[in-house]
């Protein structure tokens, strides 16, 4: 993604990632919201390590708090409907140029206030309610990614979940998964393809999980 080698992933760099998947106000929101280094504007690679792992897999409890304060855009506790429909409000034109269809904020906002099920907020949630509920993957990818939105659930994660003995594995374990098929693909080595798909990912995948940091209280 640093195609100018500055080690730097800027703005326009992350609003490629997925397919130009991430929406313009959410990609500035985590651009601004950056850990390892001073300034704003960019990120670098711890930073994109930390995205890329919230992205991939949003059911950890860091995933769930990075997600949480970036859609709570005055820092109040809350992601109200104000928050929620100034993210779905772009998400909402990139569906009509993609689909020529589009679900009002009305109806997003019912469905996902119906699948947090908040406990003290009758229009927004806290991250307790987000994390009780286990509908992260739901709320951001509603608000903030248009191909996962489009999609409603990746087919192949879906094909995955069901294959025996996947019932242990992360997201982030299937995810890798697809990604390593897929550029074995794109490398021509297709010898895997009949095989096991937990016989895969046991030496591969379940190496890169362990090297995920621990739980980060931010």
């Amino acid at each position: 993604m640093d195609e100018d080698a500055d080690s730097r992933i800027s703005l326009q760099d992350l609003l490629r990632y997925g397919n130009n998947a991430l929406s313009h106000r959410m990609g500035k929101r985590i651009c601004a919201d950056c850990r390892f280094r001073r300034g704003e504007g960019w990120l670098d690679y711890e930073d994109f390590i930390w995205f890329l792992l919230s992205e991939e897999d949003k059911t950890s409890l860091t995933a769930q708090s990075y997600w949480f304060r970036l859609l709570d855009l005055d820092g109040d506790g809350e992601v109200s409907a104000q928050d929620m429909e100034y993210f779905y409000a772009e998400q909402l034109d990139r569906q009509l140029k993609l689909s020529d269809e589009s679900i009002s904020f009305r109806d997003i906002l019912c469905q996902l206030l119906d699948a947090v099920k908040p406990c003290s907020c009758k229009s927004g949630f806290t991250l307790a309610d987000l994390r009780r509920s286990k509908m992260c993957p739901l709320v951001v990818d509603t608000l903030c990614n248009i191909q996962k939105l489009l999609a409603g659930e990746m087919h192949e994660l879906r094909l995955l979940r069901g294959q025996p003995g996947m019932e242990d594995y992360t997201e982030w374990d299937r995810w890798a998964f697809l990604e390593y098929r897929r550029l074995s693909l794109e490398d021509g080595d297709d010898e895997e393809d009949e095989e096991d798909i937990s016989s895969v990912l046991g030496p591969r995948v379940l190496g890169a999980s362990a090297a995920r940091p621990r739980e980060s209280p931010f």
